[in-house]
């Protein structure tokens, strides 16, 4: 059995880049768009999805809380109030946050099936009962991830708490 380089804190990071963070709020801004029926869905998804759209901006004003205005901004849809909204980025955060303990729970199940493997193999020895040890605390620590995971809140707008009947 060869062993697979763990690969969860390059794909977390890449989540947790500027450009994934923007990313984020920008799923964010179209799915709360589109919950609110607003006619500039189809605009803002257009601009947003587009490979030429430059998100350079909104990036660089992540760390002033401007990401959503910059956004706004660039896709000439400013004035549209509903979409400006602090909150979005706490949802996008939190969405990543979300994503960030599916990556880490993936890599932790592969954990869990090559202990597993190796607690079988080395049943009947001393081995087997320090290998059954650190599989109960795997399988513990998968139990607590899904659980602050599905825990996480998601801010949303007054306006689509509205439409959520």
């Amino acid at each position: 059995m060869s062993a697979t380089p763990l690969t969860a804190s390059t794909d977390i990071e890449a989540l947790w880049s500027p450009e994934g963070q923007v990313a984020a709020l920008a799923a964010a801004m179209v799915a709360l768009s589109d919950a609110l029926g607003l006619a500039e869905t189809d605009q803002l998804d257009a601009q947003l999805s587009s490979p030429d759209f430059d998100f350079s901006l909104a990036c660089a004003a992540l760390d002033d809380g401007g990401a959503v205005e910059a956004l706004l901004r660039q896709t000439g849809l400013l004035s549209v109030t509903a979409l400006n909204d602090a909150s979005l980025l706490d949802t996008s955060l939190m969405i990543l946050c979300q994503d960030s303990l599916v990556r880490v729970d993936q890599e932790l199940g592969e954990v869990v099936d090559r202990l597993l493997t190796l607690t079988e193999v080395h049943q009947l020895e001393t081995t087997g009962l320090k290998l059954a040890q650190h599989l109960s605390a795997a399988l513990q620590i998968q139990m607590v991830l899904a659980a602050t995971r599905d825990a996480l809140p998601a801010q949303v707008t007054k306006e689509t708490r509205a439409t959520a009947a």
